[in-house]
């Protein structure tokens, strides 16, 4: 776009393969400005994404959340350039490519191709593991492939290495204590590589103790299941190996949950629901075609699957259910505000075993509303630029890509002297 020979354009990535976790991420938040949404008759604007994103507790700069806002309505009309298209919308700003496909896979394998058809240097299996710094510049990187170690020289340099929900001597290091026994549902290049170079050389870092810590994560493999309560469609009781419950399973997010769950025997917890949920959730149908969910014609047969006491689970559906039927006003663990759908009384039944995971870092580097890293005291620091998991944003996966255009825009602006 900028008129910059692409075949000069280094990608360098550590991972054999590109796209991180993007490529098995469900939706694509905050996306405005949208076709789906035009057609889906959704009024939307910069203005209404920066105040929601304010109402929702970011903590980024008012600059920067009126840039991410204000290119997130350009993002659609960009993405459909490339041939990707993101053509559902199933609430105000959460898009699939199609109702029963992701977003992610569409955008990556979007992305590539066109990386490819540019012929952009790209180099996988290489990781940067230093900074070139000169009069205060980021004049590039120390590159490594297998033994090879050898310096790239550069006007810019785009910083887009994640967080480091894979690292537990960073999550010991800076977040809350007990962060770093939990499993990632993270990709597991998120190692947190640039974090020792930031302090290194005086980047200034932000946020370095905020997490995402989500609930439901498949124990089998790294497979989240993305769920919250939605009664008037479907529900679900958490149980441990005993058959019983333990927790509020209306609470989706955070790290007292999850040291709940391993409080319990074995560190062992369970999802039980019927067959409301899996044809009601894209995620869970998926992950049951897939063969990741237990399935059987009754609660005895289904705990016999998942090794939970039998006669206990189906004692704890049974009292579930009255409080769900409303034959008691208040459940011990939702209270009496939450409403509930019960346990059908009839298979087929479905379990799974599941557990919290710490799903993102949201510290990181400091950048300015133009991707700009900054020092210590607030500089600028000419040539860096950062994008994603990597910087200190309140922001999400849709996040990665708005900041990465702005960064892509403004490197190339400093490269062109404009």
């Amino acid at each position: 776009e900028a008129g910059i020979d692409a075949s000069r354009i280094i990608v360098l990535e550590k991972l054999d393969i590109t796209g991180g976790n993007g490529k098995f991420d469900m939706v694509l938040f905050n996306h405005a400005g949208s076709k789906a949404q035009e057609l889906a008759g959704i009024e939307d604007s910069a203005e209404k994404l920066f105040e929601d994103r304010k109402a929702g507790g970011a903590w980024d700069s008012d600059a920067r959340l009126m840039a991410e806002a204000e290119m997130t309505m350009q993002m659609d009309e960009w993405y459909r350039g490339m041939g990707i298209e993101l053509n559902y919308v199933y609430d105000t700003r959460s898009h699939l490519a199609e109702k029963d496909a992701y977003a992610g896979e569409e955008l990556l394998d979007g992305i590539e191709g066109r990386v490819k058809e540019l012929g952009v240097d790209l180099r996988t299996g290489t990781r940067a593991v230093d900074f070139i710094m000169e009069d205060g510049r980021l004049a590039g990187v120390t590159a490594q492939h297998g033994g090879e170690i050898y310096d790239i020289r550069a006007k810019a340099v785009v910083i887009a290495t994640g967080g480091f929900c894979q690292n537990p001597e960073l999550l010991a290091k800076y977040t809350a204590e007990g962060t770093e026994k939990l499993r990632s549902s993270n990709q597991i290049g998120a190692t947190g590589d640039m974090v020792p170079l930031f302090e290194k050389y005086g980047f200034q870092l932000g946020h370095m103790d905020k997490t995402t810590v989500f609930s439901f994560m498949i124990s089998r493999g790294r497979e989240l299941t993305g769920e919250r309560v939605a009664p008037q469609s479907y529900d679900y009781v958490q149980v441990n190996v005993d058959g019983q419950r333990f927790t509020n399973e209306t609470v989706s997010y955070g790290l007292p949950r999850a040291l709940d769950v391993m409080a319990q025997p074995g560190g062992k917890s369970f999802m039980i629901f019927d067959q409301s949920m899996v044809d009601f959730s894209f995620r869970i149908g998926k992950h049951a075609k897939a063969g990741l969910i237990e399935k059987a014609d009754t609660l005895e047969e289904l705990a016999e699957k998942l090794g939970i006491n039998a006669e206990n689970l189906v004692q704890t559906v049974a009292d579930y259910n009255k409080f769900a039927n409303g034959e008691i006003k208040e459940d011990p663990f939702r209270g009496e505000k939450v409403p509930a759908r019960p346990i059908n009384a009839e298979g087929p039944y479905y379990g799974m075993q599941i557990e919290s995971a710490i799903h993102m870092t949201k510290g990181g580097v400091v950048c300015d509303e133009n991707a700009r890293c900054l020092d210590a005291n607030g500089a600028v620091i000419p040539g860096a630029f950062a994008a994603g998991e990597v910087t200190d944003t309140s922001a999400n996966f849709s996040a990665a890509f708005v900041f990465g255009r702005i960064a892509g825009q403004q490197a190339a602006e400093e490269i062109l002297g404009k």
